[in-house]
């Protein structure tokens, strides 16, 4: 298989799978809008309600990227049958995956954000808690942390191709390094998790507040969802708060568990540096499926990196 990385307008090969998929089921889209072009391609399929995820940047450090929208479909697939708020996916075709034109393609339901798009901290805290409960049954294999491992594939194309303007990656690489035994031996219960769980990937619909993109979903401690939550400027312009609802699970905060800094799940603080064809904001959603309000965000090195 081959991906071609994308560029900064480099998405017309993931909007012509998503198309060419969804026609073949039958799916009129006569005015396609890219919602999203940084890790992944989301395509609105006008006028259907239907969003396309192709895998294009993630693809490249992914051993198998079809492997990980199938785990997304089936997690998402189980919370929506146990009623959790879950961004569902396509009811308008079979949501996949596909593979197509070498590029991984999944369908999700056309969601519409509301004009606010940041939950409330409080909000966020519940949610994520309520979350983890429904995960806790989830009867599918999950790996173990596979975010963080997937760091290691991120950093080695980091060390490879990053522009020589770049800040130096060995910090990164260091505190990889020092971390990962640390987060092989969990001192908690190993758990269902959302690997990705900070507020860009939380939803504010008209209907409530939805979770979403769940590529990234793995087993591990609670306190890496925490980390990934607790580490956010999304509310304050800083990252430290605690939100209402998690006291239970801070019990199993370990300061040492940190992703590498990062405000989200560590791969994605060095996605622009790894491969400088990716843009390093995002750029404005008009709407979301399968993937939360998207927000200007710091480039591969994040601030905090800096300020243990």
């Amino acid at each position: 298989m081959s991906t071609r990385l994308p560029d900064r307008g480099g998405s017309a090969q993931a909007v012509a799978a998503a198309v060419a998929v969804a026609r073949a089921h039958g799916v009129r889209c006569a005015d396609p809008v890219v919602l999203a072009d940084r890790y992944n391609v989301r395509v609105h399929l006008r006028p259907a309600p239907v969003v396309a995820r192709v895998a294009t940047t993630t693809a490249l450090v992914r051993p198998d990227p079809l492997a990980s929208l199938q785990r997304e479909l089936a997690v998402a697939g189980f919370l929506a049958g146990r009623g959790a708020p879950v961004v569902p996916s396509s009811d308008e075709l079979p949501p996949g995956p596909y593979r197509y034109d070498g590029l991984a393609v999944s369908f999700w339901r056309f969601v519409a954000c509301g004009p606010d798009r940041t939950p409330r901290p409080d909000q966020a805290g519940r949610l994520l808690a309520e979350l983890h409960t429904a995960l806790r049954d989830y009867p599918g294999a999950l790996p173990y942390l596979a975010p963080w491992e997937e760091l290691g594939r991120v950093l080695d194309a980091l060390e490879r191709t990053a522009d020589p303007g770049a800040r130096d990656p060995a910090p990164l690489r260091e505190a990889y390094q020092r971390l990962t035994p640390v987060l092989r031996t969990p001192r908690g219960p190993v758990r269902a998790l959302h690997g990705d769980a900070h507020p860009g990937n939380l939803c504010v619909t008209a209907g409530g507040v939805l979770w979403n993109d769940f590529e990234e979903t793995c087993a591990g401690p609670l306190a890496w969802d925490l980390a990934c939550l607790r580490r956010t400027s999304a509310w304050t312009g800083g990252p430290r708060w605690r939100p209402t609802g998690t006291r239970r699970m801070t019990r199993s905060w370990n300061p040492t568990s940190r992703p590498g800094g990062c405000s989200r799940s560590p791969g994605h603080c060095c996605w622009p540096g790894a491969f400088p064809g990716t843009p390093n904001t995002r750029r404005p959603s008009r709407s979301t499926g399968g993937s939360g309000p998207d927000r200007p965000r710091p480039g591969w090195w994040h601030a905090d990196v800096g300020d243990r």
